[in-house]
């Protein structure tokens, strides 16, 4: 939908994940939804982490590498779960939301052009690294006789990875248990909002345009 940049302002793990989804993945049942072995995870997290100062070889995550493709899933769910800023802005979450409360039944394209201009406020790197997303989630859906995920689904899996505030954003207090407090409190938040969350990406997914 937004062609901004191009695909190589996208983070290259996240090119890389993309392209091992669609190439084994994309008519796995449940893919996305099922995890995989979250020590493989961890120690695939490891090796990427030291190729931030190297040439990124993408054999690391290959099928004769890692043959699980929920690891690889499982990579590019941490990698945005690992943003200290979510994709989607603090100051712009509430608006998207908002724009789904607000919807008339009779109105479908101006339902659409008001969440669509919200996303144009985006910051560009933000809007490039969800537009290649979205294109990709949108390819898995049209699997969905395969697969068995809808946009249902991966709104429920990609709702909280994208709009859900980071921990970086409780205040720092003196206190430790002051702290833990608000990190409860922050979580609970987070909790309400998980319904509200998927709800958006699912909506961006039943109106973004296909392939």
């Amino acid at each position: 939908m937004y062609q901004i940049g191009g695909s190589s302002k996208v983070p290259w793990i996240v090119r890389a994940c993309v392209r091992q989804v669609e190439l084994r993945g994309i008519d796995c049942v449940g893919i996305y939804r099922l995890c995989g072995s979250y020590e493989k995870l961890m120690r695939l997290k490891k090796e990427l982490d030291a190729c931030v100062l190297l040439e990124f070889n993408e054999d690391l995550i290959s099928v004769d590498n890692i043959p699980d493709i929920n690891v690889i899933t499982g990579l590019l769910k941490q990698f945005f779960l690992d943003l200290p800023e979510p994709l989607f802005t603090g100051e712009l979450q509430d608006m998207f939301i908002d724009a789904i409360n607000v919807q008339i039944d009779s109105d479908p394209d101006g339902n659409a052009n008001l969440m669509l201009s919200i996303l144009d406020c985006l910051p560009k790197n933000n809007l490039v690294v969800l537009s290649f997303l979205m294109d990709h989630l949108k390819r898995i859906v049209q699997h969905e006789q395969f697969n068995k995920m809808d946009s249902l689904a991966i709104g429920d899996i990609f709702g909280p990875l994208l709009l859900c505030p980071s921990l970086a954003e409780v205040p720092d207090v003196a206190a430790p248990s002051s702290r833990q407090q608000i990190k409860k409190s922050f979580r609970l938040r987070e909790a309400v909002d998980l319904a509200k969350q998927s709800r958006v990406i699912t909506y961006l997914l039943d109106i973004w345009p296909a392939d």
